[in-house]
């Protein structure tokens, strides 16, 4: 994407964080546009008009003013301010005579009518003075001596230092893990405190320096070392728990805020947990387990132990054993006395609690934890923990196939973080966000909260972080159809993360490929990556945090299609079934199983099986997704031979829903194939345009084109297609093209089919 004219950056800045104006919420700092409560596509130059036009209210703008400070030294004509205008208008409401926001000055150009006002989610409170007085603090790896048997302080003392400080949410030192995001090891001490300082918003960035002289330990510290008034102090103790005290209670008095440990614990359990905790960043999870399961036997009393033992038990799949610690750490904390109660200890582990519920397929009772952990998020000071719990919130509700919370959440997260100075927070909020947009087909907006996260990604340098927003543009061309860019991306970030040492990532991408790899015909190369990642997820079960539903239940459904894409028709469907029941138990597997359960439907009425496309179609659960329910009644009546009612229920899918919808798309395909079957070109120019736009590489979009073609009078161009489609796809069976190729040939009719095109092309 272009980077925006000076003017239009000057116009978002200047205004607030959030202005509500007719049925509109407009975010400018995140280029968010929301009506009624819902999420708007809007084009980028049009939203541009919109930013210059309202920091300019009630005044006549011109179009020349318009071409200049929008566009800049483009060169276009002042048609294309007219577009944008009517993109606008479209965007906003605003399409009635006379405007109620927008008039049209004839002669000279435009004028904004309405007064905004600042908007405020009411999901949120408003900040408090309590925000002002958090202190967050990155402490950097601990320089250590090489080749010492201290080599764990180099992440266990700030480990340490956090269990020390963070009891109450007034100090709040940032998890190693996202250090590491954020951190240049081979930096200068000044840059790499610069960095994270910009990348995580922390206030005091500390150095420190672990070394062994006479017999005694000696700790330097040396905080906000980017800065000319750093400040230096240095400490001596027999051991690592002592020095952390010692830093602990010196770092507590520069920020005015005495340390309150969530519990006093012997210096052999602290040094159990630091040990553990660095453990825990080397990926030595069996290690780190032993060394908490010790800390516990030496303070079985300890929320703190409890909690992190019960991380680390999730961590290698534990997770019922996970699930009783995290339970027991609340039991503990519920039992001291209520003013001793450590808030912020308290708010992780629920946070603890619904994340194994979520790991555990049980997303009611994760929700249940996430909603007793609202409360705590909302007493601590600072915008942090509020919005860490409304990511994992929107993320949930996702999983859930609840599309409208996912968004209402994560926007509400978006607009909690807008002005805050943690970009890699900012960053994943509109990832998050971008995912559950592109998932409902709103790619515009999706695009633009990737690109805003660029953007915020270019005031630092932060390469994992860099290569997960590509991971999610990965996720945005899959979902458009585009898939060789789709696999060339995930490549790329899985080159990142292989480097950086972060396996879920790698086992992540290599999942996504899968379906790309099907799409383009290469059957044999998706079954081997498929069977791959089964076999390395049972070798990594006790060594990295897997979300066991995709291997141990997508997997086979994957599997079972690439079967049928190979004609193997009565076994897939089969092992489709199968699969089917296994996962219908997950509730984490909600949000996505649909979509396989209505290919199942499909193939199971072209076998002539209609008792048991009953059964598949009483099992499903369609949540909020009226696309979804319309394509599942199109499949119905196709098969009952009711084309006229199959039509106006793709119509009518056709005509709503979000414009890049995967729905949405195939009922266009579907609609088109008709059309042409049952000569009703009335239609084929709109939909012909907005299938060009899949046609390169999704089969059923080629396999219309061509028919379209042959239509025109273009026989040879649409057998070219078809057979670079059966070149392509030499592995898939493709009955129905090989048929059409046939036709083509001999000049005869093409093939009828009894399923939708979009079934019927791989049956």
């Amino acid at each position: 994407m272009t980077s925006l004219p000076a003017t239009v950056d000057a116009s978002a800045a200047a205004l607030p964080h959030a202005l509500r104006f007719g049925r509109c919420v407009l975010h400018p700092q995140s280029r968010e546009l929301w009506r009624d409560g819902e999420p708007v596509e809007i084009q980028r130059l049009a939203l541009d008009v919109l930013l210059y036009l309202m920091a300019h209210p009630g005044r006549d703008v011109s179009k020349e003013e318009l071409l200049r400070e929008v566009w800049g030294d483009v060169a276009v004509t002042d048609s294309v301010v007219a577009r944008a205008v009517m993109k606008l208008r479209r965007a906003i409401g605003d399409e009635a005579q006379p405007p109620a926001l927008l008039r049209t000055v004839h002669g000279v150009g435009y004028r904004w009518l309405t007064a905004a006002h600042t908007h405020t989610s009411p999901a949120l409170p408003p900040p408090t003075l309590a925000e002002a007085r958090q202190v967050t603090v990155v402490v950097l790896p601990v320089e250590v001596p090489t080749e010492t048997p201290l080599a764990w302080a180099q992440e266990g003392l700030p480990a340490l230092l956090s269990h020390l400080l963070g009891a109450e949410g007034g100090i709040r030192l940032v998890e190693a893990a996202q250090v590491q995001q954020a951190d240049l090891p081979l930096a200068s001490w000044p840059e790499r405190a610069a960095n994270v300082r910009a990348a995580l918003g922390a206030t005091w960035v500390v150095k420190a320096q672990l070394t062994h002289q006479a017999g005694a330990l000696h700790l330097g510290l040396h905080a906000n070392p980017d800065r000319a008034d750093g400040q230096e102090q240095a400490f001596e103790a027999a051991c690592v728990p002592a020095l952390a005290e010692q830093a602990a209670a010196w770092l507590a008095q520069q920020w005015a805020a005495p340390p309150r440990s969530t519990q006093t614990l012997e210096a052999a359990t602290l040094e159990l947990l630091a040990r553990g905790s660095h453990e825990t960043r080397q990926g030595r999870l069996a290690a780190a387990r032993g060394l908490l399961l010790q800390a516990q036997g030496l303070s079985p009393d300890s929320p703190l132990v409890c909690n992190e033992l019960a991380n680390v038990l999730r961590l290698t799949g534990e997770l019922e054993a996970a699930k009783a610690a995290a339970e027991k750490a609340w039991a503990l904390i519920q039992a001291m006395p209520a003013p001793d109660r450590p808030t912020a200890l308290a708010f992780k582990v629920r946070m603890s609690q619904a994340m194994l519920a979520h790991a555990l397929g049980q997303l009611q009772q994760s929700r249940h934890y996430l909603d007793l952990a609202e409360p705590l998020a909302k007493s601590l000071p600072g915008r942090h923990e509020r919005a860490e719990w409304m990511l994992f919130s929107g993320f949930l509700a996702q999983c859930a196939g609840d599309g409208a919370q996912a968004v209402s959440e994560l926007e509400s997260a978006i607009s909690l973080l807008v002005g805050s100075d943690d970009v890699l927070l900012q960053v994943r909020a509109r990832i998050r966000l971008a995912d559950v947009l592109g998932e409902r087909g709103l790619v515009t907006r999706a695009s633009e909260l990737l690109h805003r996260a660029q953007q915020l990604l270019s005031r630092i340098q932060a390469e994992p972080t860099q290569a997960t927003v590509q991971l999610f543009s990965a996720i945005l061309h899959k979902r458009r159809r585009h898939f060789t860019m789709a696999l060339a991306q995930l490549e790329q970030v899985r080159a990142v993360y292989e480097q950086v040492g972060h396996a879920y990532t790698v086992w992540y991408c290599r999942a996504m490929r899968i379906e790309p790899l099907m799409e383009l015909g290469q059957l044999s190369r998706a079954e081997q990556e498929a069977r791959a990642l089964m076999a390395d997820a049972q070798a990594w079960r006790p060594q990295a945090p897997l979300p066991l539903p995709d291997v141990d239940l997508l997997m086979p459904l994957r599997l079972a299609q690439l079967q049928w894409l190979r004609g193997e028709h009565a076994l897939s469907l089969a092992e489709s079934l199968l699969a089917l029941k296994a996962a219908l138990g997950s509730e984490y597997l909600r949000g996505v199983l649909v979509t396989h359960q209505l290919r199942v439907l499909s193939q199971c009425l072209s076998l002539d099986r209609p008792a048991l496309a009953d059964e598949v179609l009483s099992q499903i659960r369609w949540a909020d997704d009226p696309l979804m329910q319309a394509r599942q009644q199109a499949i119905q009546s196709m098969a009952s031979g009711e084309v006229a009612l199959t039509m106006q229920v793709l119509r009518e899918a056709w005509n709503s829903g979000p414009s890049h919808a995967a729905a949405r798309m195939d009922a266009a395909i579907d609609l088109a194939w008709l059309a042409l079957v049952h000569e009703q070109p009335q239609e084929l120019e709109s939909l012909m345009a907005h299938i060009d736009d899949e046609c390169d590489e999704y089969l059923p979009a080629i396999v219309v084109r061509a028919r379209y073609l042959d239509r025109q009078g273009l026989r040879q161009e649409a057998l070219s297609e078809l057979l670079r489609v059966m070149q392509v796809h030499g592995e898939s069976n493709l009955a129905l093209v090989r048929a059409a190729v046939q036709a083509l040939r001999q000049g005869q009719a093409w093939p009828l089919v009894r399923s939708l095109l979009t079934e019927a092309v791989r049956d």
